[in-house]
């Protein structure tokens, strides 16, 4: 078992559980982040009681990794002691316990040798099967025909966001580009993994992510220059021109690019732009084949050395930045970005072509200020895990919506403060620093795939919400885990059995092992519970939403019973109470509601008006609720509403508002 079935079952349990996390919303929301946080913990402590030598890819990087990972988990955790909203801490939790299991669990089974061979195939075939799929359903919608409500205009399916799905295409490519390049695979996955790169390129143009495109140059140049494969001259010369006429015809597709939903010009130039796309997929694969011939005298050259490499960079550097000043490239820099300060939204013209030129911000320098605000308020433990949407909502200078701080860092340090920051800048750094250290040897490929995707993702999460949606996390951190894991020793030696053991011994390690395992199984318990309170509660809020308050309640109440702490049961009970006409009820549920999420507008707005159908004066809740939202022009409107002396005004105009569910 410890020989063959992780080298499939692992990589291919990773694979399918990012595909279920990415055609359900990538991951986003609580239940299927907190299922894939119990399925990792319950993979994990199998791994850890069944496995042979279930440490053997325990490496220092590994370990610093994970000890910070779990640690900022449990600093997550704990947050909800000063945040007052414990249900938001517990989502976040669960998010970054995920990560850190996932992390564990690939970093021990990769000191296998086949899995350590596997993981890369499997992120790339699942990376590439996300782009491919998003691009089916642009190019080819009556084929593959998406939800009204998911994004047609860039391309956003299956993840729902298009810069997440940029992003992917991006890793896609760069994963892709390591299986093409790498001399010790098979043709049978070198020439389909050139085949794939013209296909998530087309993709990721099509997201139109001006952040993901710009960073792609940067992931493939630092895999190019760590991993320094033979192999790379091929598919560098397969991949450029029918990468680059894929994009081009995919580019100056006018109907294609400016439909808004499927129109029939469209969909038939569409098919004519799958088509290029299929053939230069085609050839670049039949390409890298023919090609191959050239690696063998480039591996017969001695390439050269790390230092080498460095000062070549060095000199490149220098010489930008000469040029850059004689151009007055800072002036220009400084230019725009004062513009930046007054352009905070890119402008809709009806060619999304037209975004990859457009330096607006779309009100990402807002967000991150409210952030920084946060941190300088309380810099040593946050605000709290999970809220940077009511931060948000308080302190925002503009009327837009936000949940997430657009930057992973900056809304760490909002939520978690510097211990937080800290210990996740200490996780990645690890993995990064590992990949860094390991790709110095003769074995680099791994390493550098593994650098160049985190490093890529890493930059990207800076300036995106990368973070909540593990179906795009969750691959850099796995290649990465693998690729510092402490490496096997090659052959059938490495992977016998060891030399026999006393019995008491034995019994005494068994022992040990399954109290490690059933503690990190029991991880699982917390997730598990959100994960069953969250199906109540879409279930219970599907029903209110179609006037059946009867199953609504029965399934609010069992999302109670699973998770006690979640202020959105209580809420769609109070709704319930208040079509039933039990008032009183209904004004003691909304008080729970808030009592588990204080700072939470939208319920203190529906306790303003539970309160005032009961002829109590509402206009100190509403105020509180105009305190955490200051911009809402609804909450100002109803202020006003209500800003009267008369109980039976209050309660009429309490009966003719909606609650906020």
């Amino acid at each position: 078992m410890s020989r063959r079935l992780p080298a499939l079952i692992l990589p291919g349990a990773v694979a399918a559980g990012t595909l279920w996390l990415a055609f359900n919303a990538g991951g986003f929301f609580a239940r299927e982040t907190a299922l894939a946080a119990a399925a990792a913990a319950v993979g994990l402590a199998c791994w850890l009681l069944l496995a042979r030598r279930p440490l053997a890819g325990l490496s220092p990087w590994l370990a610093v990794a994970v000890g910070a990972l779990v640690a900022f988990a449990v600093w997550t955790l704990v947050s909800q002691a000063w945040s007052d909203a414990t249900a938001r801490a517990l989502v976040e939790y669960d998010r970054a316990l995920l990560y850190a299991l996932v992390v564990a669990l690939v970093g021990l089974a990769s000191g296998l040798p086949a899995v350590r061979r596997n993981i890369p195939r499997a992120a790339a075939a699942v990376l590439v099967a996300i782009a491919a799929s998003g691009l089916v359903t642009r190019l080819l919608p009556e084929l593959w025909p998406i939800a009204t409500d998911v994004e047609f205009e860039r391309l956003s399916f299956p993840l729902t966001y298009w810069n997440a799905m940029g992003a992917v295409g991006v890793l896609a490519g760069i994963a892709a580009l390591h299986l093409a390049s790498t001399r010790t695979e098979p043709l049978w996955v070198r020439a389909p993994a050139a085949a794939a790169v013209p296909i998530v390129a087309a993709a990721t143009l099509y997201t139109f992510s001006r952040g993901a495109i710009f960073l792609a140059p940067i992931g493939v140049l630092a895999y190019l220059l760590l991993a320094r494969p033979a192999g790379a001259v091929p598919a560098v010369l397969a991949l450029l021109p029918t990468t680059g006429i894929a994009l081009a015809v995919a580019y100056g597709a006018d109907a294609v690019v400016e439909q808004t939903a499927p129109t029939a010009a469209g969909i038939a130039e569409g098919r004519e732009v799958a088509a290029v796309v299929v053939a230069c997929a085609l050839a670049a694969g039949a390409l890298l084949a023919l090609l191959r011939p050239l690696e063998r005298r480039v591996a017969r050259r001695r390439g050269p050395s790390p230092r080498t490499v460095l000062a070549g960079v060095g000199v490149v550097v220098v010489i930008a930045a000469a040029a850059a000043v004689a151009v007055d490239a800072p002036g220009v820099i400084a230019r725009e970005a004062e513009r930046l300060e007054r352009v905070d939204t890119v402008r809709e013209t009806g060619d999304s072509r037209q975004r990859l030129t457009q330096l607006a911000d779309n009100g990402r320098v807002d967000s991150w200020r409210v952030a920084l605000d946060a941190f300088s308020a309380e810099p040593l433990r946050g605000s709290g895990a999970g809220t940077y949407a009511v931060l948000w909502t308080q302190h925002r200078s503009i009327d837009q919506d936000v949940n997430d701080g657009h930057s992973l860092y900056l809304e760490v340090l909002a939520e978690l403060g510097l211990v937080g920051a800290v210990l996740l800048l200490l996780g990645l750094g690890a993995l990064l620093a590992g990949c860094a250290a390991r790709a110095r040897g003769p074995d680099r490929g791994l390493p550098a795939v593994g650098f160049a995707l985190l490093l890529t993702w890493a930059i990207h999460a800076g300036i995106d919400w990368d973070w909540e949606v593990p179906a795009l996390t969750l691959l850099p951190l796995a290649v990465a885990a693998a690729a510092v894991a402490r490496p096997g020793a090659h052959g059938a030696a490495s992977e016998a059995a060891p030399p026999a053991e006393p019995a008491p011994v034995r019994r005494a390690r068994w022992a040990v092992r399954a109290v490690v395992a059933a503690g990190v199984a029991a991880l699982a318990l917390t997730p598990l519970a959100v994960a069953r309170s969250q199906s109540e509660l879409n279930l219970a809020v599907a029903a209110l939403h179609a006037n059946d308050c009867a199953t609504a309640e029965e399934a609010a109440e069992r999302s109670i019973d699973r998770l006690s702490v979640r202020p959105e049961p209580f809420q769609v009970l109070a709704v319930c109470s208040m079509r039933a006409g039990q008032g009183a009820d209904a004004l003691a549920l909304m008080r729970g509601a808030v009592d588990r999420d204080p700072r939470n507008w939208r319920l203190l707005y529906d306790l303003a008006v539970v309160r005032a159908t009961q002829r109590l004066d509402p206009r100190g809740a509403l105020r509180e609720a105009q305190r955490r939202n200051p911009q809402s022009a609804f909450v100002a409107e109803a202020v006003e509403r209500f800003d009267t002396d008369d109980p039976g005004a209050w309660r009429r105009r309490g009966l003719a508002s909606t609650l906020l569910v």
